[in-house]
């Protein structure tokens, strides 16, 4: 769980930038296999005859299709930074909200988000209605700094490996599956 100045300092943009960035790079993969297989491909088999030539062609190609493969792996995680970064947004407005109840009913939110009266108040034995407050903003703050942590990628997802078209057959993300590995 995160703590209330971690919540209130985490930056939501940042995480959509990220995901920004991914899809730019998705997309520079695509382009870069269009032209791999359209430009280079066709004026290496024009220029370069015989049997090197068609190696050649056949090696860029392959690269096309690693291109190809790449930019699917780069978009996933897109998604999964967006979605944080709106579980990140409504846990910080979550928070403030539970932060100014209690400051309008006089309680006490210390940085590991316990709500406390701020004063020691007289009621009758037995009572706990001067708790309800407490319990209340306690109850959403714990909400809050829950909710903004990460989650695993959606299941059934895997990061294809270097050059495969198939993930891997490892029930989770191991270092085999990810491109940059």
């Amino acid at each position: 769980m995160v703590s209330v100045p971690e919540l209130k300092q985490a930056d939501p943009q940042k995480w959509h930038a990220a995901a920004d960035d991914a899809v730019a790079a998705a997309k520079q993969c695509e382009g870069l296999a269009g032209y791999a297989r359209q430009d280079v491909a066709r004026t290496v088999n024009r220029c370069w005859v015989g049997e090197s030539g068609r190696a050649a062609t056949e090696r860029f190609v392959k690269h096309a299709d690693d291109y190809e493969t790449s930019a699917p792996a780069l978009r996933a995680p897109a998604k999964a930074y967006d979605h944080l970064a709106e579980m990140i947004t409504a846990a910080q407005r979550d928070l403030n909200g539970a932060l100014d109840y209690a400051r309008t009913r006089d309680l006490k939110v210390d940085d590991s988000g316990r709500v406390q009266l701020s004063r020691p108040v007289m009621v009758p034995q037995g009572s706990t209605e001067h708790r309800e407050p407490v319990n209340h903003a306690q109850g959403i703050i714990t909400d809050a700094r829950r909710n903004p942590e990460p989650r695993p990628p959606a299941r059934g997802w895997r990061p294809p490996r270097r050059g495969a078209t198939e993930p891997c057959a490892h029930a989770r993300p191991c270092r085999c599956c990810w491109l940059w590995s």
